[in-house]
């Protein structure tokens, strides 16, 4: 290496930029504008974005996994001991 020149990393670091140039609805998988402009996107339509929204709030989409119980606090376990100040 000569003295005075920079030291340069040998590393090079590439990026890829994907462009979408045609989606479709999630929903009823018709075509759908990628644009900033289509302002129900991803979805094709107001139905569409509502009918996704109905099925999350239904809990219709789940994570697979094990059932949890589902407690409010510790204390509503009816099989735990209280003490008694």
């Amino acid at each position: 290496m000569a003295a005075g020149k920079p030291l340069r990393a040998a590393v090079r670091f590439w990026q890829f930029s994907v462009q979408v140039t045609a989606m479709r609805c999630p929903i009823c998988k018709t075509p759908v504008d990628s644009s900033p402009q289509n302002r129900y996107r991803p979805f094709c339509s107001e139905r569409c974005r509502m009918v996704d929204l109905g099925t999350w709030a239904g809990e219709g989409y789940r994570v697979p996994g094990k059932q949890t119980e589902d407690r409010e606090h510790p204390d509503d376990d009816p099989n735990r001991k209280k003490i008694l100040h």
